[in-house]
């Protein structure tokens, strides 16, 4: 907790993007700095992430006082809205179900990624960055579901 005056900020370590990630909240402004653990309508970069515990802050996220009001600013895309943190926990969600399920039919690698891409860009083919993101997406989630991601851990943890 950092005081300016009378105006009172938190700044929590959360996990998701990298080992490493910060939210910045100002809560008499109803507004929260989320740097990359937000991106609004954005294909996220998962190279570095851990995908559930990435779905786990952003659900803690919704569920924190006040958030049905407050302002979330995100690291890439628009100012951003409650409804906006849903929407990216579900793409997240949805990624990793998917290539859940595909890793149970016995795929993996190249394979699996062009046979699940078709049904993710269904899902969430018009955000944005997606034809760039989302095969690498899928192929960093193959991994990290198989064990095989590198992440990086900060010191400490």
């Amino acid at each position: 907790t950092i005081w300016l005056g009378t105006r009172k900020i938190l700044i929590q370590p959360v996990l998701g993007h990298t080992g490493g990630d910060l939210i910045v909240t100002v809560p008499d402004a109803t507004a929260v700095f989320c740097g990359d653990i937000l991106w609004r309508h954005v294909s996220p970069n998962i190279i570095d992430g851990d995908v559930a515990r990435w779905i786990s802050t952003v659900a803690g996220m919704q569920h924190a006082k006040n958030a049905s009001t407050t302002t979330f600013v995100p690291g890439h895309g628009g100012v951003a809205t409650l409804s906006d943190v849903a929407d990216f926990q579900l793409y997240l969600a949805d990624l990793r179900s998917l290539v859940s399920r595909a890793r149970d039919r016995g795929l993996s690698g190249k394979v699996l990624v062009d046979v699940t891409l078709p049904e993710f860009a269904q899902q969430h083919g018009d955000w944005a960055a997606f034809v760039h993101f989302a095969p690498l997406e899928l192929g960093y989630m193959d991994d990290e579901l198989a064990g095989q991601k590198r992440r990086p851990q900060p010191e400490g943890q």
